[in-house]
């Protein structure tokens, strides 16, 4: 079963390039960033506690942590 199938991958890239590009552009809080940066690292553990099953590919945990690893470096303001 591939529940990353073409739909779900594409909603999940748009997400993460959107995320990024806010916090690119100083729109997200620091608190937001770390948050997000948070959930995406969570979310690639889940990913690879998992990596037998062949439900979600491993790939995908390393684009996670990439992607909260770069917003965790990005300048963002602590207030608007």
């Amino acid at each position: 079963m591939d529940i990353l199938n073409e739909g779900n991958r594409l909603s999940l890239t748009l997400s993460l390039n959107c995320t990024l590009a806010l916090a690119k552009r100083g729109i997200l809080l620091r608190s937001q960033t770390e948050h997000c940066a948070a959930e995406m690292e969570a979310f690639a553990h889940q990913i690879e506690e998992n990596a037998g099953d062949d439900v979600l590919p491993p790939r995908l945990a390393q684009e996670l942590h990439s992607v909260a690893a770069i917003l965790r470096q990005m300048e963002a303001p602590d207030e608007w």
